[in-house]
């Protein structure tokens, strides 16, 4: 029972960051003037940068509602695609 819940958790965790990944590809506008230098660009091609890619919850009782936001965020000038997602 354990196990499944895990697996549950980690399920929800990868849907998360693949919608905020999307989110994130989606989101971004072409600025005509170029980008500036807070805005530019630290890689060529597409570059996904995840700062945190594990979280332990720790103890969780048996029934518990649990969550936790995985943040995701395009670093590339290029276009970033998702195109297959293993989970962990």
């Amino acid at each position: 029972m354990i196990e499944m819940k895990k697996n549950v958790v980690q399920f929800w965790s990868l849907l998360s960051m693949i919608c905020l990944g999307l989110v994130l590809l989606f989101s971004c506008s072409d600025d005509a003037t170029g980008p500036d230098d807070e805005t530019a660009c630290k890689f060529d091609g597409p570059r996904l940068e995840i700062p945190d890619t594990a979280f332990d919850f720790g103890f969780v009782p048996q029934y518990s509602k649990i969550s936790h936001t995985f943040t995701l965020r395009s670093i590339g000038c290029d276009t970033l695609l998702i195109d297959k997602v293993l989970p962990g």
